[in-house]
This record gives C-alpha cells, sequence and structure tokens, in this order.
C-alpha cells in the first residue's frame, strides 16, 4: 500500500483541494458525514472515476474481550434486551420476538446499525463496570439498566 500526504486547502462547505502537484497530481476531497454529525467517509477523484473511502471503527473494540463486558440482560420497564456475543466477535441485541440486531463498534462504548443509521447504543460505565446502556434515536433516549451479566 502507497502512502502520500499531502496539504489539504479548504475550497468550499466540505471540499478540500490538494495542491497541484506535478508529481503526484491535484486532488479534491469532497467529506461526508454520518446521521450523528461525524465524518465518516470521503470522496476523490481518481483515474477518471470516483472513489469513496469508508472510516472503519479501531479494530480494538470489536475483540471478544472488549465485547465480553457488554453481555448480560438489560432492563427498561417491562422491555428486557439481552446482549451476546455471536460469531466469535460480533455483539448483538436480542429482543423476544425481534429478528436479532447486529451492533456495529463505532467508538469506545458506543454502537451503531448498519439497518437504522439513526440509532445508536451507548454503554454506560460506572466505575470500572457496564451498569446500563442509552438507546438513542430520534425518538428520544432511553436507559437500560444491566439485570444480569451472562
Amino acid at each position: 500500500m502507497q502512502k502520500f500526504s499531502m496539504p489539504l486547502f479548504h475550497y468550499h462547505y466540505d471540499r478540500f483541494d490538494t495542491p497541484n502537484d506535478e508529481t503526484d497530481g491535484f486532488f479534491s476531497l469532497n467529506f461526508y458525514t454520518n446521521s450523528q454529525g461525524d465524518v465518516d467517509r470521503f470522496e476523490v477523484s481518481m483515474d477518471e472515476g470516483q472513489v469513496i473511502f469508508t472510516r472503519k471503527a479501531d479494530a480494538s473494540l470489536a475483540t471478544v474481550e472488549t465485547l465480553q463486558q457488554y453481555v448480560g440482560k438489560y432492563q427498561a420497564g417491562s422491555t428486557i434486551i439481552e446482549m451476546a456475543i455471536k460469531n466469535e466477535n460480533e455483539l448483538f441485541a436480542i429482543l423476544p420476538g425481534q429478528p436479532q440486531l447486529r451492533l456495529l463498534p463505532s467508538k469506545p462504548r458506543i454502537f451503531k446499525t448498519k439497518d437504522f443509521a439513526d440509532l445508536l447504543v451507548e454503554f454506560v460505565v460506572e466505575g470500572n463496570a457496564i451498569t446500563g446502556f442509552k438507546q438513542k434515536d430520534p425518538s428520544g433516549e432511553y436507559l437500560f439498566k444491566k439485570v444480569t451479566s451472562k
């Protein structure tokens, strides 16, 4: 993989340009944000085509050791959601009678889903222990307290 570094100059809104370099050429980068307002990808014209680079979460956020701390049952009112690891290193939210929802690591203790861009799950830490999670979506923020581990 070839790496190169060039300064970026702000052109307009979310667009940045590189200098027109004889060796490396000229590039325009357009940055895009997700529904939470975080930059999650950028697009650049290369070889007469558009290429999109997507931000990946740090791999350490999806290790079994990291995910294991989230495993357990959580409750808000009469609703109980189970967090479980499947396929060795994937965290799922399981609500009886509903399809299992795979949670994708985004930032430390924060997960998103592939199918619902505006849904976030943020685990709550008190001391050194996970005590619950907040489900954040357009309808509001809901706190689920951890009731069991594993």
